[in-house]
């Protein structure tokens, strides 16, 4: 069997297939800074004014110092309420350190909507709860 190993696409690759696609992706510099986005991210971005990682962020601190944890970890992960068209949604957020085509490395960060999955969750907790209930009765 043979396995080809090839190296990571640069970040500017992933943000255009992320434009054809249903991923929402947005760009940082090491600073903060938004550089760039896919479609569907720039309009999350300009409804929740994410020109900085730091508007964002957890207000708990728990990855204040995420540049610095990004050398060392795979990626960080925290959730946040955003708004959108749809209204607010929860979305688990991923920062990950990426190289460009400029070998200077950047923050990916990439949004995933946990909404519905968490309003089907609570649904099947409520019907489980109510079914021991009427077990127990």
């Amino acid at each position: 069997m043979l396995i080809e190993a090839r190296p990571e696409p640069p970040a500017e690759e992933l943000l255009a297939f992320a434009s054809t696609s249903a991923l929402t992706l947005g760009l940082y510099e090491l600073d903060g800074q938004l550089v760039s986005g896919n479609p569907a991210f720039l309009k999350i971005a300009t409804h929740n004014r994410l020109e900085t990682l730091a508007a964002i962020l957890p207000a708990d601190g728990s990855v204040d110092d995420w540049a610095s944890r990004l050398g060392s970890q795979i990626r960080l992960q925290f959730e946040a309420n955003l708004d959108t068209e749809r209204g607010t949604r929860l979305f688990r957020c991923e920062l990950r350190l990426v190289r460009t085509q400029h070998q200077r490395p950047r923050a990916m960060l990439s949004l995933f909507d946990l909404t519905d999955q968490r309003v089907s969750e609570t649904e099947q907790d409520r019907k489980s709860t109510r079914l021991n209930s009427s077990h127990v009765s």
